[in-house]
């Protein structure tokens, strides 16, 4: 394959395909990883230069090889390897640039898989790229971060390394989209508790100014966690069913097992989505039902002082000849009106339950309580009592127009 272009450090426009653009927040790598997994041993080493990563490489490339590098802030090192490997140049560029969505290529003799990561921090999802570059006996692998998020894997190439040496580079490929798509699942959890705790929230402290931003907080990192997470489905769909000639047939069920993890994975963000939708509709049901009980108790209090209002403003007219202006128990007598009239609508508000909680001999609760006890008797059929209750009901039933229930079926 062709060399892969110079190493730019400034985006400019008009560079040509395959040019290395550095990113101002890359992290550098602390060296190249290489894991050589050979018939009898098992070893691995991190070399600070990339010239030291490509002599060993050399001396054991009749191994299976797992090249790595964490980070993407020394392009001079990520030409280095590109080069000695014979990446392909395009494929390269876009392992750099960590926009990129997740993706297949396949360039003859190599692979190129590009997957995302997704994390959960305080700022929200950040999706992490990792680019896995599959040959003939070799894997690259390029990580955006410092760390190693490819942990399990090596713990599984410690513990059974001679598995991998039979299996080869492909079995290694779908060991690493494993770990990567099991990964996804700790954001997953995270996500899934900040939805409980606002459900939470929504039935104890609904009004709590902030609880929308929390909203709009979690339905924007289920939004990214999607974004992130959807490109990989149709990626791994491509992986089983197209064929490729560094994958062995043997080793598509292990593919099709991390695409069902992925339809698994999406499934439960669309669920996550619909329970955030439903929690934003209780919420404005909550506040608008308790803004509802608001406005009825200032209506109330309002119609308690309409007549004392008239008569505060009747007897505040001055005429001269007013006859109660000159008794000497009218301001006294006014208020006892006034109290009088006030304590009558107040307590006829409270039994018809337009206030407080409706009390057990309000006409509104007798009613529903008499409808709910009644039992309709069967045709041609029934003690007296039964039709006694029925004949309650149609008189309820004229008061209240409520439907008529269903008969009960005939007793055999």
């Amino acid at each position: 394959m062709a060399d892969t272009e110079p190493v730019i450090d400034q985006n400019q426009p008009g560079l040509p395909p395959g040019a290395l653009l550095k990113s101002s927040n890359a992290a550098i790598p602390g060296g190249v990883t290489v894991t050589r997994i050979g018939q009898d041993s098992t070893s691995e080493q991190t070399f600070h230069t990339a010239k030291d990563a490509i002599e060993f490489a050399r001396e054991h490339k009749e191994d299976l090889l797992w090249v790595d590098i964490a980070g993407l802030g020394d392009l001079d090192m990520l030409g280095a390897i590109a080069k000695e490997f014979h990446l392909h140049p395009l494929a390269v560029e876009d392992s750099v640039n960590i926009s990129e969505r997740a993706k297949i290529e396949n360039y003859g003799d190599m692979l190129f898989v590009a997957l995302k990561l997704p994390h959960a921090t305080e700022r929200g999802i950040r999706p992490e790229q990792i680019s896995l570059f599959l040959l003939s006996n070799t894997i690259v692998s390029f990580q955006e971060m410092r760390g190693d998020s490819l942990g399990a894997v090596r713990m599984r190439i410690q513990n059974g390394s001679e598995f991998f040496q039979t299996r080869g580079a492909d079995y290694l490929l779908s060991t690493m989209i494993d770990d990567i798509v099991d990964n996804c699942f700790p954001c997953l959890n995270a996500l899934a508790e900040r939805e409980e705790s606002l459900e939470d929230q929504v039935t104890t402290r609904a009004e709590r100014p902030s609880i929308v931003n929390d909203f709009f907080k979690l339905q924007r990192d289920l939004r990214d966690a999607r974004r992130a997470i959807w490109p990989m489905r149709d990626a791994l769909s491509s992986l089983c069913r197209d064929q490729f000639p560094n994958i062995s047939p043997d080793t598509r069920p292990f593919f099709r097992d991390a695409l069902d993890h992925i339809i698994q994975i999406m499934e439960t963000l669309d669920n996550e989505r619909e329970a955030v939708n439903g929690l934003i509709e209780m919420h404005s049901s909550i506040l608008s039902n308790r803004m509802n009980e608001i406005m009825k108790v200032l209506t109330v209090i309002s119609t308690i002082f309409i007549p004392l209002t008239f008569i505060t403003s009747l007897y505040g007219m001055n005429f001269q000849f007013m006859p109660e202006l000159k008794s000497p128990l009218g301001y006294p007598v006014c208020l006892c009106v006034m109290l009088l009239l006030a304590f009558t609508l107040f307590q006829t508000f409270r039994r018809l339950g337009w206030i407080g909680t409706p009390s057990e001999d309000s006409p509104k609760t007798k009613r529903k309580s008499a409808i709910s006890n009644v039992q309709v008797p069967a045709r041609n059929g029934g003690t007296q009592q039964d039709l006694l209750a029925l004949s309650e009901y149609l008189r309820l039933h004229k008061k209240t127009h409520l439907p008529l229930p269903h008969r009960n079926p005939r007793r055999k």
